[in-house]
């Protein structure tokens, strides 16, 4: 046995309105995934099916079982345990209960071994990826209700055209006005670390347009100041 050489196949077909397809409509086929010898016999599970409203000669691919047990979903080559590509992945809980992704790590000498979630953003193709470019958005975790109104959501944004050598970066908070459907951008940590409310471009470690009301000490260098300290009504007299 070569490698791909089909080991078993199950196939099913249908009669259309003149006959029988010439071709299965849906499979289940194993393949040897290497050259076979009495020591090495890795194999590969693979699910076809045809789109509606298609003939079988456009059966493809759909699911896939690597010889190392990797799964892939729009892949015949999975090289993480569940390897999906496509536009979407949806998980829908049953009524009444609780819907969510948990991800657990167990580790005693790293203090970097830790669930995450990271997202990768480029431009071209898959064949072959662009670094993205300034304003491109390179993640988003979206709070959404049933019918997909926008909701809250925070933003990884490209500051600089990305390269080998620099990937500037920012995070953006918006929400959604109570009575409205747009959403607006509320704080921002920029590329150097300022953070912005109501400013998409802060230009100090805090830049503030708006009101700002402060319950408890205001400080300045440690020292508390109130509206009748000297350096604070210097500020607002500054300030306009």
């Amino acid at each position: 046995v070569q490698a791909w050489d089909v080991l078993t196949q199950m196939s099913g077909y249908g009669y259309g309105a003149t006959g029988y397809s010439s071709t299965g409509a849906a499979a289940f086929v194993t393949y040897a995934a290497e050259n076979w010898t009495d020591t090495a016999q890795g194999s590969q599970i693979e699910f076809w099916t045809t789109p509606t409203g298609q003939t079988t000669a456009n059966k493809a691919s759909r699911m896939t079982v690597s010889p190392s047990g990797n799964v892939g979903i729009g892949t015949t080559a999975p090289s993480v345990k569940l390897d999906v590509r496509g536009q979407y992945i949806n998980h829908v809980a049953p009524d009444g209960s609780w819907g969510g992704i948990d991800s657990y790590t167990y580790s005693s000498t790293n203090t970097w071994d830790i669930p995450y979630l990271t997202t990768h953003r480029a431009r071209g193709t898959y064949a072959a990826p662009l670094y993205a470019q300034s304003g491109d958005w390179l993640g988003m975790l979206s709070f959404r209700n049933h019918i997909n109104n926008q909701g809250a959501q925070i933003l990884g944004i490209a500051t600089e055209n990305h390269s080998a050598s620099a990937s500037g970066t920012a995070l953006a908070i918006e929400t959604v006005a109570n009575g409205t459907l747009g959403r607006t951008e509320r704080m921002r940590i920029d590329q150097n670390g300022n953070v912005g409310i109501a400013k998409t471009a802060p230009s100090y470690a805090l830049d503030v347009s708006g009101d700002v009301n402060v319950t408890g000490n205001f400080k300045i260098n440690g020292t508390n100041i109130n509206s009748g300290t000297p350096q604070l009504q210097s500020a607002f007299l500054t300030s306009g």
